[in-house]
């Protein structure tokens, strides 16, 4: 029996990562079960949430294996989440932080030095990882960590890691063009 790939949306089912795109529940459906969405083998924390099927973010293809459809499965979810959309109750945001570094004139000159990083965290959190040292913890920072520069980092979030990436890099060089001596950034 060939399997499709079911989108449903649903009602707030964990805090949206936009709040301009719904909760969304992507998985597979065999195709001849009974489509009606009471009727569907769905995760318990769907089933409460007043799921619609979305057929406009799902995919027309039939696939003869689940295992082609498992793969296209997570294409459709990565993009979805690419586009804002809470999916299968991921909830993970990247935000960029900026952290001012002690002077050291040997290595910076005259320029102020910061680090520029991403996380899934609080900047604060972040930071205070860092200061605490460990695998976790850029030495530039564990070492030379003075405070956060929230007047330097966007406010804007980041729905995937690749985007968030390319916006710290984007970041370190705009700083760097103003005069600062930038470390991390990838």
């Amino acid at each position: 029996m060939p399997h499709k790939i079911i989108v449903l949306e649903l009602d707030d089912v964990v805090e949206r990562r936009d709040p301009r795109h719904p909760c969304i529940f992507v998985g597979i459906q065999r195709v001849g079960e009974l489509s009606e969405v009471a009727q569907m083998k769905l995760p318990e924390w769907v089933r409460g949430a007043n799921p619609v099927e979305r057929q406009d973010l799902a995919p027309a293809t039939l696939f003869a294996r689940r295992e082609n459809a498992q793969k296209k499965k997570i294409l459709v979810v990565n993009s979805l989440e690419g586009r804002g959309y809470t999916v299968n109750q991921c909830t993970t945001v990247y935000s960029l932080y900026v952290i001012e570094l002690e002077p050291d004139p040997a290595k910076d000159g005259e320029a102020t030095a910061v680090y520029v990083g991403e996380t899934t965290k609080s900047p604060d959190e972040r930071f205070q990882e860092h200061m605490s040292g460990g695998i976790l913890a850029s030495r530039h920072v564990a070492r030379r960590g003075v405070c956060l520069r929230p007047d330097l980092a966007p406010r804007q979030k980041y729905h995937t890691r690749e985007a968030s990436r390319a916006a710290e890099e984007r970041l370190a060089e705009r700083l760097r063009k103003r005069g600062f001596a930038v470390y991390g950034g990838h």
